[in-house]
């Protein structure tokens, strides 16, 4: 499995392939403008696919550029771009082996582009490595700290997982002939865990640069009696040539950290009762958030916190950078919410005004009716409210219902003649009090005697008085004679209510319902009230015979004739 080689030919291949040189360059440029990875070519995309592994003479091969063999070994580069699936280097296989001496050692998908690599990292009873060797694409700065990683999965197929993954900075271009044995040097990021995972996972560091490093080479620098090796049991432990740990490399990269502060956003000042949402923006990782009197107990994971504190609270936030801690803090101020009490419902007397109170000392009013003062001057019924803010913004509100209430009003009706029996007088009710002229202060009265009653009624808006007489009558007196020729004698039928003594009671009004009819029963006249008017006129009527029917008050009817006479 030969893709990558070191071979000082390389200038002669330089010269030859200028142009395509230019295109990748102005590419990798690009790339750095926008990552700001060091790693030239760094997920294997920039080369010529190929099929299987061949050596060839270049110092940085055609198949991928910007990478090579430090030693004698071999390694591999996958592609899903290969159409052929019997090629070694198409990814994913087709589920079947080239030959037995050129075996798959199993398949997965990039992790982004189309291609990755590919090292044994442990041979059993035969301590072969692989390594691939990349540059930068500018020497690393003495003093300065690098955020180093790259992503690995543990091929399936052959039977054994190791620790010891590693890169190796260096000044110089290393060009190790054996290859067999580790390369003797010291990794400055290594994994010591043994991964076993066949889908990718990150490995990365911190690397505080003590040369100008422009190359960095990847394998697993330990001798055998260093690592740890575990069966993993792969797809065929019988082939010899599973007899190893094997581990596909994507998307490396060496960043300069810089200093990353937590941009927090999001409101820190909010009212009793509120939700604060805070929300930190940054490019870190492992983000979350803390009280700040207890780093301990993780309140809220990810750059998010939503917290309703009932007090002022300062939080913390942490993350990762590249590894290094990295904290903020923020303070949640709880401002109080104002008050405000328009009182209880209440009644108010029609046409006097409410003057009603919001309270003193807030920042805003804001009245149902649209009035922005302290006071509102109502004196209609309703629902009234206010909302009132502080000047932290804060708000609160209350309402009122008013109702209204007219001036008393009582009607005990007008005067009345009375027969036999005696009603109920009624002053109407809803009203606060009551007082009779007998005393009583119930709301109704029950006459027992003729006269003259009064009732007095309040509410809290104001005094009411009506009075009615009562009177009665022992018969009644009515002409039977009528001489309407405007003598003042007789003109009008007469209707009178005597008393027992046939005195003439008049200050009673009759209040009579009356009926004329002529001789030959036709309605002639008709009046619910009469008032001793009829004839209405002189020539209202003609001479002759009339019948009448008279019921004063509420009394029983009183028929007979009357003669107008001219």
């Amino acid at each position: 499995m030969k893709v990558f080689i070191v071979n000082l030919e390389c200038l002669k291949w330089i010269q030859k392939n200028i142009s395509t040189l230019k295109t990748i360059c102005f590419v990798l440029m690009s790339s750095y403008t926008y990552s700001q990875n060091l790693v030239d070519n760094p997920s294997f995309e920039v080369g010529q696919p190929q099929c299987d592994f061949t050596i060839l003479p270049y110092f940085y091969s055609t198949n991928v550029y910007g990478w090579n063999i430090p030693n004698n070994s071999t390694a591999d580069v996958f592609s899903t771009q290969i159409p052929n699936k019997a090629c070694y280097g198409s990814m994913p296989d087709s589920g079947m082996d080239i030959n037995q001496l050129n075996p798959r050692v199993g398949s997965i998908l990039p992790r982004t582009g189309s291609r990755f690599a590919g090292i044994y990292t442990y041979y059993k009873n035969e301590e072969y490595r692989e390594y691939i060797q990349g540059r930068l694409t500018t020497p690393l700065v003495i003093g300065q700290s690098y955020c180093v990683e790259m992503h690995v999965a543990v091929a399936g197929q052959p039977r054994y997982a190791c620790n010891g993954l590693g890169i190796y900075f260096s000044p110089e271009f290393l060009d190790y002939n054996p290859t067999i044995g580790s390369l003797p040097y010291t990794p400055q990021i290594v994994e010591n865990e043994i991964i076993t995972s066949t889908t990718w996972v990150r490995i990365s560091g911190v690397y505080k640069a003590t040369a100008a490093s422009t190359y960095f080479t990847i394998g697993n620098f330990k001798t055998d009696n260093q690592i740890r090796v575990i069966d993993k049991g792969g797809y065929k432990p019988i082939s010899y040539s599973y007899e190893s740990a094997y581990y596909f490399v994507e998307d490396v990269s060496v960043r300069l950290i810089v200093d990353k502060t937590f941009v927090l956003t999001g409101n820190n000042s909010i009212c009793m009762n509120e939700t604060a949402t805070i929300t930190a923006t940054s490019e870190l990782e492992d983000v979350h958030w803390t009280k700040l009197v207890d780093t301990v107990t993780v309140i809220s994971p990810g750059k998010v916190l939503q917290v309703k504190p009932t007090i002022n609270t300062t939080y913390r936030v942490s993350g990762k950078n590249c590894g290094l801690f990295v904290s903020d803090t923020i303070t949640v101020f709880v401002n109080p919410l104002p008050t405000t009490a328009l009182g209880a419902d209440t009644t108010i007397c029609k046409g006097v005004q409410l003057l009603l109170d919001a309270g003193a000392g807030h920042a805003e009013y804001h009245w149902s009716d649209g009035s922005q003062n302290r006071f509102n001057a109502v004196m209609n019924a309703g629902s009234y409210s206010v909302t009132v803010k502080n000047q932290f913004g804060c708000s609160a509100a209350d309402v009122i219902k008013i109702s209204t209430l007219s001036i008393p009003v009582v009607n005990l009706g007008r005067d009345t003649t009375l027969c036999e029996v005696f009603y109920q007088l009624n002053a109407g009710g809803n009203q606060d009090s009551y007082e009779w002229s007998t005393g009583s202060r119930d709301s109704v009265l029950m006459p027992t005697e003729v006269g003259t009653y009064w009732v007095t009624v309040a509410n809290e808006c104001g005094v009411a008085m009506d009075t009615i007489t009562l009177h009665s009558y022992n018969r009644v007196s009515i002409p039977n004679v009528v001489t309407p020729n405007n003598d003042n004698l007789n003109d009008y039928l007469q209707v009178v209510l005597l008393d027992a003594e046939d005195n003439v009671l008049r200050d009673v009004p009759v209040g009579a319902r009356i009926k004329i009819l002529n001789r030959w029963g036709k309605e002639v006249f008709y009046s619910e009230v009469y008032k001793n008017n009829w004839p209405l006129t002189e020539d209202d009527i003609s001479t002759g015979t009339f019948y009448y029917e008279v019921v004063p008050g509420s009394c029983r009817s009183y028929k007979g004739w009357v003669q107008v006479v001219r």
